[in-house]
Parts: structure tokens; C-alpha cells; sequence
């Protein structure tokens, strides 16, 4: 969040540079360029779950009922630009290129000793622990995300905002994988390896002779977003406006096919700075 608002604080302060050297010139605004950073709030909708093969501690709604429990929201943040072409006074379309995180948080709180942290990571077998451990696991999808929307001027004569404008929109953001992974963080005790993890997103399999074994999850290496909200926008120079941008996204397919398969949804407030381009 702190880099997200030094990036924001630096764009402010370069347009406004450019727009105090051009304070005398006349924009149209027809076609505009902003740069953009989003904090967001991110969670899923579950659409499948697969228990690990011929073994009873888990069956399909027992493991349905435990993810709902234990799953909530994600913090991130998504940084971008975008052109936009005005169509006329009140319909408008841009294209947008934007790295974006979607995902959830999975809380464990239970018995640590003994407890698998992540096959990757090892069992802890030490009785040195806090007086409260749980265990953080935040499935992260990280994609190069091409956003086309159609915006519609939504004020006017009975509803009129000075020096601002308030538009509605909506659009598709087609997308391409570039990491999917899950981020581990114990708290209240360490492994030996640290407290903090990257590892792959695994799922359970069984060899001939019922040995386990795990394997990576397969991924959807493209997706498709859905996407709507609304936009603010306030004139701050004749040469710099500014916008504040509430919008939700839904993806299409899920990022990965393993123990569990859903469709993540994503809350952003974004916030950027418009420049004119002609």
C-alpha cells in the first residue's frame, strides 16, 4: 500500500509540473492517457472440491464446509495504464494494460506439532511455539490483463458536479497467466527454513500400490475477466485531471485445477491521473 501511494504522490507531481508549463494551452481531451494503482480486496466463489483419493478424514461437503470456514479475503494491489478515445460528450472507450492479482487467504488454526505445513515445506516437530500459531495460505494468480471498456457519462443538468464528471462502465479484460503460487506465513512459530514460503499449488495422487505422491496443479494459462464500476473524474488543471475508480471483476475459468477449483472475484478502488494526448 506504501508503494502504491509513493507511486501516486510521483505521478501527481510530475503532471502537475506539466500542466503548470502548459497552463496556457487548450485541450480537448478526445483521446487521454492514465496511469493507474489499485489497492484491492480479493476472495473467491468455490465451484469444486476434490478430497485426496481412499482416505476418510475428509469427505466432498466435510471439505466444502472447512474451506468456508477458513477462507476470507486477500489484500493486493493492481498498477496499470490506459487510452482512452472519447466518442462523444457522453460515451467514451478505453483500452488498458494492467498487472493484476486476483486470489484468497486460507486460515489454519489448530494443533502445530505434527502439523504438514506444505509437502514442500515439512511437517513441525518441535514443541517451541507462541501462544497462538496458525498457519496463512494465500493462493495468488498473477496476470498481464488487456481491459476494454465502454464508459457512459452518467451526470447531467439535474445531477452536475463542478469541475468533475461521474461515468459508469463496464467491459471484458481477457488475461494471461504469469504466476500462480501459494504464499505461506506461520505465526507464532517458525519452520527451520524460515516463516515465509512460495511454493506450488500441489494435489494428492495415488501410485499403484496406494503409495501418496503429489503433483502440481494444472493451471488455466488464459482467462477472461468481467468488469464493472464507476468513475469520478475532477478537473485539477486544464492540462491534469484526476479519478477515482470503485470497480468489481469476475473471472470466467479457474486459475487452477487441484484440490479445489474456483472462480476468483476481485473488489478494486482505484485510483490514477489522466493526461490529454492531443
Amino acid at each position: 500500500m506504501k508503494r502504491i501511494f509513493i507511486a501516486a504522490v510521483m505521478l501527481v507531481s510530475g503532471s502537475a509540473v506539466v500542466a503548470q508549463s502548459n497552463s496556457k494551452a487548450q485541450y480537448k481531451w478526445d483521446n487521454q492517457l492514465t496511469a493507474f494503482a489499485a489497492p484491492t480486496r480479493n476472495h473467491r466463489l468455490l465451484t469444486g472440491v476434490t478430497p485426496a483419493p481412499r482416505q476418510s478424514l475428509y469427505t466432498e461437503a466435510s471439505l466444502r464446509d472447512s474451506f468456508a470456514q477458513c477462507d476470507q479475503t486477500m489484500r493486493s494491489s493492481n498498477l496499470g495504464l490506459r487510452i482512452t478515445k472519447k466518442k462523444s460528450s457522453y460515451q467514451s472507450f478505453s483500452l488498458g494494460l494492467s498487472f493484476s492479482r486476483f486470489g484468497f487467504e486460507r486460515l489454519y488454526e489448530g494443533e502445530i506439532f505434527g502439523y504438514e505445513v506444505h509437502p514442500d515445506v515439512g511437517i513441525y516437530e518441535s514443541l517451541v511455539q507462541g501462544p497462538q500459531t496458525s498457519v496463512i495460505y494465500q493462493h495468488r494468480s498473477t496476470y498481464l490483463e488487456i481491459q476494454a471498456d465502454w464508459h457512459r457519462r452518467i451526470d447531467g443538468p439535474s445531477f452536475h458536479l463542478d469541475k468533475a464528471s461521474l461515468w459508469a462502465f463496464g467491459g471484458v479484460a481477457p488475461m494471461v497467466l504469469l504466476q500462480h503460487a501459494q504464499h505461506i506465513e506461520t505465526v507464532g512459530f517458525a519452520m527451520i527454513t524460515g516463516s515465509e514460503f512460495v511454493v506450488d499449488e500441489l494435489q494428492m495422487q495415488l501410485g499403484a500400490d496406494d503409495t501418496p505422491y503429489y503433483i502440481r496443479a494444472k493451471t488455466s494459462e488464459i482467462n477472461l475477466a468481467l468488469r464493472g464500476g464507476l468513475r469520478w473524474e475532477y478537473e485539477l488543471d486544464p492540462a491534469v485531471r484526476l479519478h477515482f475508480q470503485p470497480s468489481f471483476s469476475a473471472l470466467c475459468w479457474s486459475p487452477a485445477y487441484g484440490t479445489q477449483t474456483y472462480l476468483p472475484v476481485q473488489l478494486a478502488m482505484e485510483f490514477g491521473v489522466i493526461l490529454p494526448l492531443n
